[in-house]
């Protein structure tokens, strides 16, 4: 059918079953929603994935507290099991959930395993060998995994029938009743379509903003007659046939921070009761869940709101960035990085912006952090999703673009040996010393390589013993005698003199370490995603500070990632789910905001 032709029918049938227009902005009310971003964390932390059993029961994935919680549609706790761990029954930041035939199946993602339960909890059985497994659907004899680069179908036994890929970090799959199935291949923002035999018979998608368009797509789950997609980068669902056609969409941020009631902010898992009367969707960054009904009536309602985060938007000035310090943002969700004057006499404005999403020299897909160095107006980019590294070089001139001076794959340079597979290499956060050399964490090995000026490897940092590990982050010290590198599995941060060695651990306090920074006297400053603080630990490692909080207020934080140094006297905060980065003294006193958006915001 003609793509324009299709649309208008799709749009037709949205119309005729009391949808809203498919290219409408709508808020549907939730019928039940729980948890809360500022809630005690042992409710729920940033849940992950959910799935509906037996008497209208809501198994989540509760990945920040290592565990599986079971609930009423109405929010009231069931039961709980798991703790953070490697032992049967244990979980280290569960992904992925699913329920059939009386039995519960859970991604141990951080441990490379499904482990198998009975409803009520009892442990049956572990599948091990999986590497960072995710998404899960189960129907008719066939377990679907979703892992980093594949996706693989087992029997209920564990038997592998299909391989699937590749894929880039593959989050949500989807049996539908003719045992088709659909993945969202989250990297690459397009779902993909699968026949009973592993056909590849559609896919749609692309990263973007207009309706059928995705950003990050993530949980999916088969709606009798259609495919419902958490787009969580657009902060909505989308709703296709089973060739990828837009039925419909709702779901909007919040013009008021943290609103639930409809309005989504990075849904993640999605769940079709068993009924189909219910479909419950889990955020995150607000540590919530809400629960919907899927069908008319009620009616979605349309809006033309902002998001919070656009407002108190001021425009660019030029600034000369040889004269002017500048902080640098990477925004994966929009795939630029942000150069901005953080001069003490102006607000925090935009000078460069550079990238745009593609696979191009000079594109990104998700960068993953920046390092910079104002001597010489370089920036290192972590290309992650095109598992890269640029270096690009800002003009003296702002009206001037900036250039590609190099790119390279670190797992392409990097020796393999024992610990170390260039197959499973993904850069993570990268940092710079005052010599030039390039710090490149590797999250799909657990270690660092280093790169001198020049790009050329020089060693790798790794701790000596195989327990499961999510190093993302990295930084060193002016002189470049320690690198720190957290561990988002083991809630640690690990000091490594420049030659290897560990020196010391720190962790006492963190639950989700998400970003570091050495200052020149070995103070380690330290962001936690969960906390939504910033803790200091000085050179001997023991803590010495924290402040922050969840919020929005200046010095509040909600789900904080990479930090770094500005000059002697200021740390810059990634603070991602308020989508601005915060300047702060390094007593923890917010100074100035800066947005991801592309402009800055004002006190």
């Amino acid at each position: 059918m003609n793509p324009l032709l299709r649309g208008a029918f799709a749009a037709l049938i949205c119309l005729q079953e009391g949808e809203p227009d498919r290219h409408s902005a709508a808020v549907r009310p939730s019928l039940h929603e729980f948890g809360a971003y500022d809630a005690p964390l042992e409710k729920l932390a940033a849940p992950s994935a959910l799935a509906w059993g037996k008497d209208d029961r809501l198994y989540v994935a509760d990945t920040g507290n290592h565990r599986v919680a079971v609930f009423r549609p109405d929010g009231n706790p069931v039961a709980q099991w798991g703790v953070a761990g490697s032992g049967p029954g244990a979980f280290l930041g569960p992904e992925g959930i699913a329920v059939a035939d009386g039995r519960v199946f859970v991604s141990d993602t951080g441990n490379g395993r499904v482990q198998v339960f009975d409803e009520e909890g009892k442990h049956l059985g572990t599948w091990p060998g999986l590497e960072r497994p995710r998404g899960l659907s189960v129907t008719g004899g066939r377990v679907c995994v979703a892992e980093a680069h594949r996706v693989r179908v087992f029997t209920p036994e564990g038997k592998v029938v299909l391989d699937l890929g590749p894929f880039t970090a593959p989050a949500g799959v989807a049996f539908e009743g003719k045992g088709n199935l659909y993945v969202s291949d989250t990297g690459n923002h397009r779902v993909r379509a699968f026949d009973p035999e592993g056909k590849l018979f559609a896919e749609w998608g692309g990263w973007g903003e207009p309706p059928e368009f995705l950003s990050r797509p993530g949980g999916i789950v088969w709606m009798k007659d259609r495919l419902a997609v958490a787009d969580t980068g657009n902060h909505r669902i989308q709703f296709f046939d089973a060739a990828g056609a837009l039925l419909a969409q709702w779901g909007a941020p919040a013009a008021t921070a943290h609103t639930g009631n409809g309005w989504l902010h990075a849904p993640a898992g999605l769940a079709l009761s068993p009924s189909g009367d219910r479909l419950a969707v889990c955020e995150p960054l607000e540590n919530r869940v809400q629960i919907f009904s899927p069908a008319p009536p009620p009616l979605a309602r349309r809006v033309t709101t902002r998001p919070w985060w656009h407002a108190h938007r001021s425009a660019p000035v030029p600034v000369r960035p040889e004269t002017s310090p500048l902080a640098a943002m990477a925004d994966a969700d929009n795939h630029f990085v942000y150069f901005f004057d953080v001069t003490k006499n102006v607000s925090s404005r935009l000078v460069f912006r550079a990238g745009g999403y593609g696979r191009k020299l000079g594109e990104f897909n998700g960068p993953a952090g920046v390092a910079y160095d104002p001597a010489t107006r370089r920036a290192v980019v972590s290309d992650r999703g095109n598992r890269r590294v640029q270096v690009i070089e800002l003009p003296a001139d702002p009206s001037r673009g900036v250039r590609v001076l190099a790119a390279f794959e670190p797992g392409r340079l990097a020796p393999a040996g024992p610990g170390f597979q260039r197959e499973r290499s993904v850069p993570g956060g990268v940092a710079l010393d005052a010599q030039g050399n390039i710090y490149v964490v590797d999250s799909g090995n657990a270690a660092v390589l280093v790169f001198d000026a020049g790009m050329k490897f020089v060693r790798t940092l790794h701790r000596a013993d195989e327990a499961p590990a999510l190093w993302e982050a990295v930084g060193v010290s002016p002189d470049g005698k320690t690198v720190a590198v957290t561990d988002a599995l083991a809630a640690r941060v690990f000091a490594f003199e420049a030659g290897g060695r560990l020196l010391r651990t720190l962790g006492e306090g963190l639950r989700r370490p998400s970003g570091v920074a050495v200052d020149a006297k070995g103070n380690v400053y330290v962001a936690d995603a969960l906390l939504g603080e910033v803790l200091r630990y000085d050179s001997s490692g023991a803590p010495a500070a924290r402040w922050g909080g969840r919020g929005i207020q200046p010095g509040k934080f909600c789900a904080p990632g990479a930090i770094a140094l500005l000059g002697a006297d200021q740390l810059l905060v990634d603070d991602a789910g308020n989508h601005r980065g915060q300047g702060l003294t390094l007593e923890g006193k917010s100074a100035f905001f800066f947005s991801k958006e592309g402009a800055p915001l004002l006190r």
